[in-house]
């Protein structure tokens, strides 16, 4: 077990030995707490369901899928056709996300023994990816019986032996799935609550991560994807009520070096540095300017943003 612990600990933000011991356990055999993986294997081995051998050695291989898994690295999908498997991932990473964990371990490996298309793997990711941003990350809603609907998806993922089995297994996740998400306007009001400023860090990956999706439905090709994008304060942050400047409706997109550029002025002399911007919501915004901009312009702004996402970006 100490090779094992060894994957495991190899890189940031994975969790412990005993997590992933867990995801592994009910992605194959049977959905239990942490608390009971013991008696569950002592259970199977007693009833000669378990060869130590094999046991561990399934174990360790499957430490290897699942780091990339939970802390996924670029050079880990390193094909252009991968990319958006690596995006995924990366989001629910932003997202604090892990109850999804054992579901994708028995989807790599399905795409490993070739019973899953690559296509179709993107395709599940996708969903996941816009389901937990709604579910998780804007909603924070409780997340009760959708860790045990992926085991049994997970387990039976296991044992399919063809393709069209793994797809049917998929589509009554995604069915399941598509019961809990949120509605426009639980998604809207909670979207609402996003915020930034200095003094208030939580969001500002996820934010981060809004601005790019939003920058990438905008782009016509992908020749300059977002990267490396800094929060830009329309109204800035000095002598105006955090509450109200934090919130994304006051937020942009920005290149670190026309922030600095923009940073306290007057949002009427901030325009023109807008415009230089290579990303889109910069530009519209001071195409679209008007005055005055204050608190109720904000909160139309974020509304605004609200809708665009949950019917253009995030839509299932």
């Amino acid at each position: 077990m100490e090779n094992i612990r060894l994957v495991i600990s190899s890189r940031d933000t994975v969790g412990s030995l005993e997590t992933f011991v867990r995801h592994w356990w009910i992605s194959k055999y049977s959905y239990v707490g942490e608390e009971n993986i013991y008696k569950a294997f002592k259970k199977l081995w007693a009833e000669d369901k378990i060869e130590a051998k094999e046991f561990i050695k399934e174990l360790h291989s499957d430490s290897e899928i699942y780091i990339k898994i939970a802390s996924p690295l670029q050079e880990d999908f390193k094909q252009q056709e991968e990319k958006s498997i690596y995006n995924a991932l990366s989001a629910f990473k932003i997202f604090n996300i892990t109850q999804q964990r054992a579901f994708l371990l028995s989807l790599f490996k399905a795409r490993e023994r070739r019973i899953l298309k690559l296509d179709h793997q993107k395709e599940i990711m996708l969903f996941l990816e816009r389901f937990h941003f709604m579910f998780n990350a804007v909603c924070s809603l409780r997340p009760s019986g959708i860790e045990n609907s992926y085991s049994r998806a997970a387990r039976d993922l296991q044992n399919a032996s063809d393709q069209r089995r793994a797809r049917e297994i998929i589509n009554i996740l995604k069915d399941s799935l598509a019961t809990r998400i949120p509605d426009e306007t639980v998604f809207t009001e909670k979207f609402k609550e996003l915020k930034f400023y200095n003094g208030y860090t939580r969001d500002k990956k996820l934010i981060q991560y809004i601005f790019n999706k939003i920058e990438r439905s905008k782009l016509v090709t992908n020749e300059l994807a977002p990267e490396n994008i800094s929060l830009e304060h329309i109204l800035c942050q000095a002598n105006n009520d955090k509450e109200i400047i934090g919130k994304i409706g006051n937020l942009l997109p920005l290149s670190q070096e026309l922030n600095e550029k923009a940073k306290d002025k007057l949002v009427v002399d901030k325009l023109s540095i807008y415009q230089e911007s290579q990303y889109c919501l910069p530009k519209e915004f001071a195409a679209e300017y008007a005055t005055p901009w204050n608190a109720n312009a904000i909160a139309k702004r974020t509304e605004s943003l609200a809708k665009y996402c949950y019917n253009n970006i995030w839509k299932i």
